[in-house]
């Protein structure tokens, strides 16, 4: 059947000499898989731009239920990024994002919530001239609640990791009651603990979610921020 969707780009690989296998999280029908033949050769009116990490699409497909591969009809840009895949902090976390997500959504299950969270905060990133660096950990924690895995406070992030949660207190404390006010303004955290808060959320969606595993993006994103 034809069907229309908005597409988030994820990931791809080469496949056979001259097309790619593209993973998308789409709108209607989740996380899926295309096969996409002819891509990577001179002739094609598909660039490969089309597939990095978080470019936000519009997709006309043949959707099979069941099928593992589906079919492409038409392919093409949704909105008109102008920063996010040029700026190496928000490549970074767009990337690191992408494999996230790759890995928390089951294939073919729709999660329009999360859909929209998700491109809201592409826009967000992409149009951001300063104080973004923490954007990514924002987005994690907003993910919790469309995932179902919310906890009833932050501290439950913390609530396994012995003394981290006191030496990071004040500063994890403000930024989460930043986060979850929506406060516009944007919040600043140093590095060392960025990179707490974002260990220990993702130790604690490896706790209440199958197959995350290791993030092999994540070692990027903390030198981009090193």
């Amino acid at each position: 059947m034809l069907q229309k969707t908005e597409a988030i780009s994820l990931s791809y690989i080469k496949f056979k000499e001259s097309s790619i296998i593209a993973r998308f999280f789409t709108d209607k029908f989740g996380l899926q898989s295309f096969l996409v033949n002819g891509v990577r050769t001179a002739k094609s009116k598909t660039p490969l731009g089309f597939f990095q990490p978080f470019q936000i699409l519009e997709v006309v497909q043949y959707h099979k239920e069941g099928k593992d591969l589906q079919r492409l009809v038409e392919l093409k840009p949704g909105v008109a990024l102008t920063s996010l895949h040029f700026h190496p902090a928000k490549s970074a976390q767009a990337m690191f994002m992408a494999e996230l997500v790759s890995k928390v959504i089951q294939e073919g299950q729709a999660n329009t919530s999360l859909f929209k969270m998700i491109s809201d905060w592409i826009l967000e990133l992409d149009q951001s001239q300063k104080g973004f660096e923490s954007f990514h950990i924002r987005l994690i924690w907003n993910m919790l609640q469309p995932l179902g895995i919310t906890p009833e406070s932050w501290q439950d992030i913390f609530s396994k990791n012995g003394n981290a949660e006191i030496e990071y207190k004040d500063k994890s404390e403000a930024f989460f009651n930043s986060v979850i006010s929506n406060s516009s303004t944007a919040f600043h955290l140093d590095n060392e603990t960025r990179q707490v808060i974002l260990d220990r959320l993702i130790a604690y969606m490896q706790l209440h979610l199958n197959g995350i595993g290791q993030l092999k993006s994540i070692s990027v994103l903390r030198e981009v921020f090193s």
